[in-house]
């Protein structure tokens, strides 16, 4: 036995210039296919939703086809998730009184161009709402800058923000930065904002849930703003550490090119016209 091991390794070597020498199968020279499937692809649930707490349907603001993969969930003391399916529709138990925030993660590389949805929502516990919803689509994503500087957001929407004076909720990449002026048909419940004015827009910010203690300065332009009218616009606070929701006044001017203020939450912006003065 002893003679056959030693034979074996001192065999004779392959020629390295012997052409039929097997290359082996080194990774590292293997071709790249450009044309792999998705690496995360939509997985719809299927299963049966009933139409108990917070339920509705949720829609594509794209092509209106139901959103088949999402996390649907309300937060107030703490975030419920509910149920949904492969048809866009969803449940979610309502266990307490007060404000919260319906919020819609949509899910998949199917849906990697979606902003995510919050809404502020106030419920009785145990009672039932139903609320169908349309998630915004996106004409792609911006990197947020390293140091605080003026970003052309969207729809006549820019916004002074950087890395440096921002928060970012965990696994949150600053790779997906963005706004879009929701069509008034997909406009959500405003419960909570108390106002005397006019709704003419919403925005929808990106990354969802960053905040900044010290404040961002935007400035919205262009329709449906219009000269020398006064403007109010409210952010949606959304703070999913502290577990805080409400509505704040980020400032109110008259229209000069547009209109600005100061905000210090990427979530919702409600900019209402206020009424003429006598």
């Amino acid at each position: 036995m002893l003679t056959l091991i030693l034979a074996l390794a001192c065999g004779d070597k392959p020629d390295p210039a012997d052409d039929s020498t097997p290359t082996g199968t080194d990774d590292s020279e293997a071709p790249i296919d450009d044309t792999a499937p998705e690496t995360n692809p939509c997985e719809p649930k299927d299963i049966a939703v009933g139409e108990t707490g917070l339920y509705g349907t949720v829609t594509s603001s794209d092509d209106g086809s139901p959103v088949a993969c999402m996390r649907a969930q309300f937060c107030h003391s703490a975030c419920a998730v509910g149920q949904n399916n492969g048809d866009g529709q969803y449940s979610i138990g309502t266990n307490e009184d007060g404000m919260g925030a319906l919020e819609f993660f949509p899910l998949s590389d199917d849906y990697a161009d979606y902003y995510v949805t919050a809404i502020p929502y106030i419920t009785d516990a145990g009672g039932d709402y139903g609320i169908d919803v349309q998630l915004q689509k996106g004409s792609g994503w911006q990197d947020m800058p390293a140091t605080a500087t003026q970003v052309e957001m969207g729809d006549g929407l820019s916004l002074t923000i950087g890395q440096d004076v921002v928060e970012l909720p965990f696994g949150t990449d600053a790779d997906a930065l963005g706004a879009v002026s929701m069509p008034q048909a997909a406009w959500p419940p405003l419960m909570g904002l108390d106002h005397g004015g006019t709704v003419v827009a919403i925005y929808q910010l990106s990354p969802f849930d960053a905040h900044s203690a010290e404040g961002l300065d935007f400035w919205i332009s262009g329709s449906p703003i219009e000269e020398t009218k006064t403007y109010s616009v409210y952010e949606f606070e959304v703070d999913t550490t502290e577990f805080i929701y409400g509505w704040h006044n980020t400032g109110t001017s008259v229209a000069e090119g547009g209109v600005g203020g100061t905000l210090h939450y990427l979530s919702m912006l409600v900019v209402v016209e206020e009424p003429a003065a006598d």
